[in-house]
């Protein structure tokens, strides 16, 4: 009887203590949740809305990364040109870094994202130019190594 005794006394307080744990895991998520939303995050941790931060991202911080000042921000060959040169000095066959590459990257989608969106039409023809720009001049490197 004893044995039985000591065995519910056991199971008694192992379900006392998950339970006063599991209570205190929800007290505390339910006070986090109204935290963020007097803050004004999101339920994922992201402050803002999606349109304010694309892709982890917004648009200061995109700029600071490509190095651009006020209207460069909204000139996609100069967002190209920094991605390109940012991207090839930290490319990690050469010594670069993934993470600042990655981080490079996703900085220019994120300018990219707000000009297409504000302009979807004139987005797309200035990518069609930039394409066709690439395409001519890599044709013109490639005549000159066949005549050398």
């Amino acid at each position: 009887m004893s044995s039985i005794n000591s065995l519910f006394k056991v199971v008694f307080q192992t379900v006392s203590i998950f339970g006063k744990a599991v209570g205190q895991a929800y007290r505390q998520s339910q006070a986090q949740s109204a935290a963020r939303k007097a803050a004004g995050i999101s339920g994922n941790g992201v402050s803002g809305s999606f349109a304010q931060e694309y892709g982890g991202i917004n648009v200061s911080e995109s700029m600071d990364i490509l190095n651009l000042k006020g209207a460069d921000a909204k000139d996609l060959s100069k967002i190209l040109d920094r991605y390109k040169t940012l991207s090839k000095i930290n490319d990690p066959k050469n010594g670069g870094s993934f993470y600042i590459q990655s981080k490079v990257y996703r900085a220019a989608e994120r300018l990219k994202y707000d000009l297409k969106m504000e302009n979807p039409e004139e987005y797309k023809k200035l990518l069609d130019e930039l394409e066709g720009a690439s395409k001519d001049a890599n044709k013109d490197v490639k005549v000159e190594s066949i005549k050398k």
